[in-house]
């Protein structure tokens, strides 16, 4: 049984760069360190092949790259972890126009089975309400967990 989870994000007002969220995430308990101590992200000139790369170097340095992707149109990515666990997700957009939020990095399931339902109301809790509370960004969402 294939297994699909994600969540798109839409912000209403201004364009910024996808480093916006993944910092604002960062602040509350999400990392951009994998626990190898590397970033995991798409590189420039990716041409949406998705080749991510992994490897020590400072966030300033992500955000200039993620900047950059913006200004050549590319789509940016990243992956982030959750502090204390080894759960993840990637996320992808050319701007916080639209955000794709792959549940992707060892899925919090409800149960330890191979076929559970994703827990959304762990990622509603550790995502949603975050961005939430950065009252300066209005946004729309939606959480798909596709089962095929």
């Amino acid at each position: 049984m294939a297994r699909e989870s994600f969540i798109e994000i839409n912000y209403i007002d201004d364009k910024k760069p996808i480093y916006y969220v993944a910092d604002l995430l960062c602040r509350f308990g999400w990392s951009l360190y994998n626990p190898k101590g590397q970033i995991e992200y798409l590189p420039l000139g990716d041409n949406d092949d998705f080749n991510w790369k992994a490897e020590a170097m400072p966030k300033q340095e992500l955000e200039q790259l993620m900047l950059e992707k913006q200004k050549n149109d590319e789509l940016a990515g990243i992956n982030l972890f959750y502090e204390g666990t080894d759960f993840g997700i990637s996320l992808t957009g050319k701007n916080t126009d639209d955000i794709c939020i792959s549940l992707d990095i060892n899925r919090y399931k409800i149960d330890e089975s191979r076929e559970s339902l994703t827990n959304i109301s762990w990622y509603f809790e550790k995502i949603i309400k975050i961005l939430y509370s950065d009252k300066s960004m209005r946004f729309s969402y939606k959480i798909v967990d596709f089962i095929s």
